[in-house]
């Protein structure tokens, strides 16, 4: 597994690049990028520089997408072999979700994500405040 982390403060078009060439020369299984702020969300709804800039750097390269910026859990419907998971679950006060098309799984709670790659498939387990498991997310290739 190899991690990308990425500002999405400041998503220049150098740092574009570099994540482009990155992920096209990794021999890594499992791809997976980080950024502070997300590209769908059932909170914020879709992020639209982000679905122009990062997205199609992301499809087809990377294995998922995590983020935090919005005080919940959320899971959302992969787009072209690309998983975006929301782990905000931490800091200030949760955030209620709103309806939203693109969700798999929800929850305003405070808590993490939990990573685990083996073989072929990769795990993401969503933990609440309590430590108790809210939902896991399996990702096979």
């Amino acid at each position: 597994m190899q991690f990308f982390a990425i500002d999405t403060n400041e998503l220049s078009d150098r740092q574009l690049t570099w994540l482009k060439d990155g992920l096209a020369r990794s021999q890594a299984k499992w791809k997976v990028v980080y950024g502070h702020h997300h590209i769908f969300s059932a909170w914020r709804q879709d992020n639209p520089k982000l679905i122009a800039r990062l997205l199609p750097v992301l499809k087809g390269h990377a294995d998922l997408y995590v983020c935090g910026h919005d005080h919940n859990l959320q899971v959302l419907r992969p787009e072209e072999g690309l998983h975006f998971v929301v782990a905000g679950g931490g800091g200030a006060s949760t955030y209620q979700i709103k309806p939203y098309e693109r969700s798999v799984f929800k929850k305003s709670t405070y808590g993490f994500a939990v990573l685990e790659a083996g073989g072929e498939r990769l795990g993401v387990r969503l933990i609440d405040i309590a430590g108790e498991q809210v939902y896991e997310h399996l990702i096979t290739k």
